[in-house]
């Protein structure tokens, strides 16, 4: 009996470990300081500064066929970054009043699947090797960038 006890003890101790460590992880609303103190970078400053890193290599990548696999990869880790983004919390939520934080919220999440569906359109067209519907599609993606910020960042 104790055979099979202390593996299944172990075991639930490594899946209470691994459950707090999830619990406990970036995917945590932001919560501002009420002291006005510098914040760190959060995980979705993280997220937005790789997407506006990899939106820079596509706009060189994407006007040149041969640089297809490029753009392929940028265009994997834009993808995953706006998937991580989708599920956080806008950091100006907590300015907000409470009534409208939900609503705001489920705003932020359909303009990430947006921009994500605008993403994933744009690599179905560099898979197809059709160059002309990729800028196209990058050139809609790129309109979205500034209505979006101006609605969801904080910054002047």
């Amino acid at each position: 009996m104790t055979r099979f006890l202390l593996p299944s003890l172990g075991f639930g101790v490594f899946c209470f470990l691994i459950s707090f460590n999830l619990a406990s992880s970036s995917m945590a609303p932001y919560a501002p300081a009420q002291d006005g103190a510098v914040h760190e970078e959060s995980e979705m400053d993280k997220d937005m500064l790789e997407v506006k890193a990899q939106v820079r290599l596509l706009r060189r990548s994407l006007r040149d066929p041969a640089k297809n696999e490029a753009s392929l990869a940028s265009l994997q880790i834009l993808e995953t970054r706006v998937l991580a983004a989708k599920g956080r919390i806008p950091r100006n939520t907590a300015d907000l009043p409470e009534a409208e934080r939900a609503a705001y919220v489920l705003a932020f999440r359909a303009d990430m699947v947006t921009f994500l569906s605008t993403a994933l359109a744009v690599e179905a067209a560099v898979l197809a090797g059709d160059q002309d519907a990729a800028q196209e599609h990058f050139k809609s993606f790129r309109e979205q960038e500034d209505p979006a910020h101006e609605k969801f960042t904080d910054e002047d």
